[in-house]
């Protein structure tokens, strides 16, 4: 028997990623995700939402492998036609601060879309659900304030 190591759920107007419980996220899962999700969202239009909570952060992961893993669907010419949310949900504070620099990173690269951290789920439901053009997301602290 395969152990689960994600769930993809696909939802009126996005799709979560989920993990079971203690799963270790990894460049290389990240990567795996990517390519599978890719696959399913070309065309949809449809938003995504990763749900990392309670699954540590590899302390292999660093500004070099966020770098690979936000460059990824560029190099496989596979990211929503320059649009589109990801909402990254986080639970504790080391993981918001290395999503945080993932977000960062991808800005710069200016990938033509938005991702933003929460520790809330209802927000970043809401977020990710708004209609509206890339930016519209309202620039406050999503973290309640921790």
């Amino acid at each position: 028997m395969t152990e689960r190591r994600y769930a993809i759920t696909d939802h009126h107007r996005y799709v979560t990623v989920s993990f079971p419980p203690a799963t270790r996220i990894t460049k290389d899962l990240a990567k795996e995700i990517l390519a599978r999700e890719i696959g399913l969202l070309r065309g949809t239009g449809k938003n995504d939402l990763w749900d990392v909570r309670g699954c540590p952060i590899d302390p292999d992961i660093n500004f070099e492998s966020l770098r690979e893993i936000v460059l990824f669907p560029r190099k496989n010419e596979a990211r929503k036609a320059k649009s589109g949310k990801t909402a990254l949900l986080v639970d504790t504070a080391i993981a918001f601060g290395i999503v945080r620099t993932f977000q960062s990173i991808a800005e710069v690269k200016d990938l033509g879309y938005e991702i933003e951290v929460f520790q809330d789920e209802d927000r970043a439901l809401a977020w990710l659900c708004r209609t509206g053009t890339t930016g519209d997301a309202d620039n406050e602290r999503h973290d309640g304030g921790r």
